[in-house]
């Protein structure tokens, strides 16, 4: 039974207490603990299963002869609707009893759990009584092999849980079996008098993915275990498009919503992403620390202290302190790919002392062939096959956190300092029609945090981080050469450099301070207040080693200083029962800006601004019944320029002080129907529509020998998204599709962009398709492993890359649709040490497609990975 089927789970056990476990081997957080005859804490209503109807077993011919009788244990897995969905033996009699006990089990009916009125889904204890005909428990060889109901305990009786005034449970904490002739016995019963309730909560996950907020709740338990890195899996979720500039490493567009990454936000524990040490991208952060990803489509919480457009994504680590456990990945694969990353923690728990430790490792080559015109003796362009040949990446860093938890003052007091650092090699342009020999980018991040959590007690709690990062930005174009797809040097340059008109060899750097500390107070279980305030100071410099003559003067030594505030406050109401949610907040903005703009080497200006903004926004959810969902939201969002659109660069790309924020009016509705469980199995789907109005976009305009960002148009997006997952009893089988329409349109009449009024917004996807299958195979060479198989594929429909009314249809550069196909094999054992250990193979773009993100770019063809993970 995997963690798809459990929403709730009830142990009804006479014992002390103990920790529910799923059987991947994760622990969900205990809510309660109570015995039936305790009085429920203040605002919870705790009832347990209750059986309604109850199913008399045959008793088996086998068994008769044998004269076997006795009690078959079962852990009995009770959906949300009562029904059973599953029944696990966990100690047997043989003789084909356990068989017919599981059937008759199967076939019961559950007055459901509930919690606060809500109900759940549950597992309970049960125990199958089957007792010999009198006559023959007495070796009467001649006695029928049935007895009636008037006997004392005729053959098949079950075993229901006793009622008020039943004796103890027995030893193993099952509840003794009461004879089937007692109807009272075998419906309308729920938990002893003695037995232990322990009420394990929803995952977070789970509890996100319910509430009001507009939110896609990505689980990565599967994923970690292949070869796909962040990015793979957030382009196979529905909304969520990711287009790359090549292979590992490279940079990424990410867009949600119809709204680019400029427009969307990234964070990691709700730290943004740049300050918690990965300034290469979402798509490079290491999965190997991640347990799932949180996706907000156009409203974002609060406690996020965000200025976006269009969304925001939220990397969820492993924040687990108990006991002590460490893990270790490897990947090796095509095109010179290896990734490594290792992790432990250990708490002592008479102290309450806390330590961690993350490290990553990851090369790439990126190799692989692409599509080009190559020049020939002559001069002429002639198609060929070549190897890219200056396209390598290497990345390394990790981070060390160490503290106190669970003390009576602190629920967490933890530091944490870490450091990365990265190189890419540039191999083209952006159209990938000119080639690069030497130029490359690259940097180096470290810092360092401080995060504080406590519940203070009434209702009161609170979770404080406060950072310094320093990040260094290189990039070094100085190459004397012009070089060829073959990383030949084909004739000197008059001036280095291959990317602009001049070489290039500069840093930037950048110091930050922030901070992010939000406060609740849940006076009632139904109201709750939250305050976040979300400061940011940053200030930039800069060194340019490539000046043209011993004269010029480095504009990149001026200082850049910027502050901004994100202050926000957000209500939260619980009403019908729970069955209503309502978030209501609102935001405040305040960003101050002051910049120095270099005359001459020994002259500056000081150039300043501040203003200041406000959102609001509201989410609501409906429940429907035990299983679906409505959900409504909407935001005034804001997202405020950032460093460099307001400073620039300091070379091509000029300051812009007056720059505006972007806006934008986000609307979502969704059904969402979550794990529906049938007979037929587990059931999953949501569909969302959402409407996007925005204005003052940024936008970088080039003028003659200078670019500039500037506010140039506005947008209407429309977007429809459907997904659904179906699991098999027993997961055996999982099917998924889901499919995403986003119609992205330029609003603008007037300006840079008038004359494109109505245009879809282009070089964006607005067509995507996803659908997997995975097979599972439990059991294959003892109780406690696990083979399984997935297929994965893509589909993208042509879009264009200029605007769609310029030029004939023919020639019109157009990235063509794609369907791109990956499949992997996966073998996961359990033990004692290592706890977990797993195998994958995995074969990425199956079939060898050309595959473009960009228009020009070409991606890596057929890939091979192999992957092992262990977890101790």
């Amino acid at each position: 039974m995997g963690p798809q089927n459990l929403l709730l789970l009830f142990l009804v056990t006479p014992t002390l207490r103990a920790e529910a476990r799923l059987t991947d081997g994760s622990s969900l957080p205990t809510e309660r603990v109570a015995t039936s005859r305790e009085a429920p804490a203040d605002g919870d209503t705790i009832e347990p299963p209750r059986l309604e109807r109850y199913v008399e077993a045959p008793y088996p011919p086998e068994a008769l002869e044998a004269g076997v009788e006795g009690r078959v244990h079962l852990l009995l897995t009770v959906s949300a609707d009562g029904t059973v969905t599953d029944a696990e033996i966990t100690a047997g009699l043989g003789h084909g009893l356990d068989e017919a006990a599981r059937s008759a089990a199967l076939g019961f009916l559950f007055r459901p759990a509930r919690v606060r009125g809500e109900a759940r889904a549950a597992r309970i204890r049960y125990a199958y009584e089957f007792r010999l005909p009198e006559q023959l428990a007495q070796g009467d060889d001649d006695a029928p092999g049935t007895a009636s109901p008037a006997q004392q305990n005729p053959g098949g009786q079950g075993a229901a849980p006793p009622s008020a005034d039943s004796p103890n449970a027995d030893d193993d904490g099952v509840p003794p079996a009461r004879s089937a002739g007692d109807a009272a016995a075998r419906e309308g019963t729920a938990a002893p008098p003695e037995a232990e309730i322990v009420i394990a909560g929803q995952r977070p996950g789970d509890r996100l993915r319910r509430s009001a907020n507009a939110v896609m709740v990505l689980d990565l338990a599967l994923a970690k275990k292949e070869s796909a890195d962040v990015g793979e899996v957030l382009a196979r979720a529905e909304g969520v498009n990711v287009q790359r500039m090549g292979g590992v490493g490279s940079r990424a567009r990410f867009t949600l919503g119809g709204f680019d990454e400029h427009q969307v936000r990234f964070f990691i524990d709700g730290v943004p992403l740049e300050y918690s040490g990965y300034t290469f991208g979402l798509q490079n952060v290491p999965i190997a620390f991640a347990e799932r990803i949180d996706v907000y489509k156009g409203v974002v919480p609060v406690r996020l202290g965000a200025d976006a457009l269009g969304g925001a994504f939220d990397v969820v680590t492993d924040r687990g302190t108990r006991g002590t456990k460490s893990a270790v990945s490897f990947q090796g694969g095509s095109f010179g790919t290896y990734r490594f990353a290792a992790s432990g923690r250990h708490l002592a728990e008479r102290t309450g002392l806390f330590g961690k430790v993350e490290a990553f490792h990851d090369v790439a080559d990126n190799d692989y062939s692409v599509d080009v015109q190559v020049a020939d003796a002559q001069g002429r362009l002639a198609p060929a096959r070549v190897h890219r040949r200056h396209d390598a990446y290497r990345a390394s860093g990790g981070n060390v956190e160490v503290g106190l938890v669970n003390r009576p003052w602190a629920r967490r007091l933890l530091a944490r300092v870490f450091a990365t650092d990265y190189s890419k090699e540039l191999q083209h342009n952006v159209t990938m029609s000119v080639p690069y020999g030497e130029a490359s980018y690259g940097g180096f991040t470290a810092g360092g945090s401080l995060r504080y959590e406590h519940d203070f007690g009434r209702g009161l709690s609170g979770s404080f981080v406060t950072g310094y990062v320093f990040d260094r930005a290189d990039f070094r174009d100085r190459a004397g050469c012009v070089y060829d797809w073959y990383r030949r040097c084909v004739v000197e340059r008059r001036t280095p450099g291959e990317m602009g008109d001049r070489a290039s060899d500069r840093s930037l750097w950048d110091h930050t301070g922030y901070a992010r500390w939000n406060l609740a107070w849940a006076w009632s279980p139904e109201q709750a207040l939250r305050f976040s305030i979300a400061p940011t100071f940053f200030t930039r410099t800069g060194e340019e080693r490539a000046q043209p003559s011993a004269s010029s003067f480095d504009k990149l030594h001026a200082r850049r200083d910027m502050a901004k505030w994100i202050n926000g406050v957000e209500h939260e109401a619980n009403l019908l029962d729970g069955r209503l949610q309502n978030l209501g907040f609102v935001k405040a903005y305040l960003q101050i800006a002051q910049a120095e703009e270099l005359l001459t080497a020994d002259v500056a200006v000081q150039r300043n601004f501040q203003r200041a903004f406000f959102g609001v926004g509201d989410a609501l959810r409906y429940q429907l019944n035990d299983w679906a969902f409505v959900k409504v939201s909407y935001e005034y969002a804001i997202r405020l320029p950032e460093p460099t659109e307001i400073f620039g660069n300091g070379i091509q790309i000029a300051d812009n002080l007056v720059l505006e924020p972007e806006r934008s009016h986000n609307v979502n509705l969704t059904l969402l129907m979550d794990a529906l469980q049938t007979p037929a199995g587990l059931l999953r789907g949501s569909v969302t529509g959402f409407h996007r109005r925005a204005e003052n976009l940024i936008v970088l305009i080039g003028r003659e020998d200078v670019f500039r960002y500037e506010n140039v148009f506005g947008a209407r997006v429309l977007g429809l998204e459907v997904g659904s997952t179906w699991t098999s009893p027993g997961e055996l089988l999982e099917v998924g599709a889901n499919t995403s329409y986003q119609d992205a349109r330029n609003t603008s009449h007037e300006g840079t962009f008038g004359q494109f009024a109505g245009d879809r917004i282009p070089n964006r996807p607005y067509l995507t398709a996803n659908g997997h299958l995975r097979l599972r195979h439990r059991g294959l060479t003892s109780d406690r492993d696990e083979l399984s198989f997935a297929w994965y594929s893509r589909y993208v429909h042509e879009f264009h890359r200029g605007w769609e009314s310029v030029g004939r249809a023919p020639l019109k550069p157009t990235v063509d649709s794609q369907l791109l196909h990956t499949a992997a094999l996966s073998y996961v054992t359990s033990g004692a040490s290592p706890e977990e250990l797993s195998f994958s193979l995995e074969v990425q773009n199956l079939t060898d497609e050309r595959a473009f993100d960009f228009y020009g770019v070409q991606r890596p063809g057929r890939a091979f990975f192999a992957k092992t993970t262990a977890v101790f």
